[in-house]
């Protein structure tokens, strides 16, 4: 399996929705690709490996920084993996902001 999903621990459940995990050394050619959908979280990922993932919005296709940070989306949008591995954690609505401090 290329990815997988992890709870947080009780502790972290308050402000950290999911953990999501992928291993790129298992991706088919072609790449993982992986559409998120507007839900109010905020979506921290750090990627490495040779290449960076590849966000597709309306349209438009962008190289995704590493780290990065993802604020809410208004519609669908799809994130392309490659040969790369990648922590991303999903925030709550608010988890980001009492984590960090930056609003």
């Amino acid at each position: 399996m290329p990815a997988a999903y992890y709870m947080p621990s009780e502790k972290l459940r308050k402000y950290v929705a999911a953990y999501f995990l992928m291993e790129g050394k298992i991706l088919p050619e072609f790449g993982y690709e992986l559409t998120i959908y507007p839900n109010g979280h905020i979506i921290m990922g750090i990627a490495y490996g040779k290449t960076l993932p590849v966000i597709t919005d309306k349209g438009q296709t962008f190289t995704v920084p590493n780290p990065g940070v993802s604020g809410r989306y208004m519609h669908p949008v799809s994130i392309r993996f490659f040969d790369v591995q990648a922590l991303i954690i999903i925030f709550k609505p608010f988890g980001f902001y009492y984590i960090f401090g930056i609003p």
